[in-house]
């Protein structure tokens, strides 16, 4: 996975949608283009039909994080959405983030 398209119907910031492009496979660094910004390290996972991926920012987010369970419904480069959920800090609030999102 290099390239995830996110749309949050939940999230800490209400509704969003932007680019998350990993480097790395199983672990590395990300941006965030497209609707946000942002960067820092990323750990993932993937067994199956499900994965799990955490974005730990830096930078002027630092101490912000994103941990999502991913339910993989369509292939890479599908326009078939697949699902995701899990949590979120941005700032000093923290809760729960929920969507779909594409990937490569």
């Amino acid at each position: 996975m290099t390239t995830v398209r996110i749309q949050n119907s939940q999230s800490v910031l209400g509704p969003s949608s932007y680019t998350i492009n990993l480097t790395g496979t199983s672990s590395g660094t990300f941006t965030i283009t497209d609707g946000s910004t942002g960067q820092g390290s990323f750990v993932y996972t993937h067994s199956g039909t499900t994965g799990h991926l955490r974005l730990n920012y830096s930078g002027e987010f630092q101490g912000d994080f994103d941990d999502m369970d991913l339910f993989f419904q369509g292939a890479p480069g599908s326009t078939t959405a697949s699902r995701h959920s899990g949590t979120q800090q941005v700032g000093n609030q923290s809760g729960t983030i929920a969507g779909t999102f594409t990937y490569d």
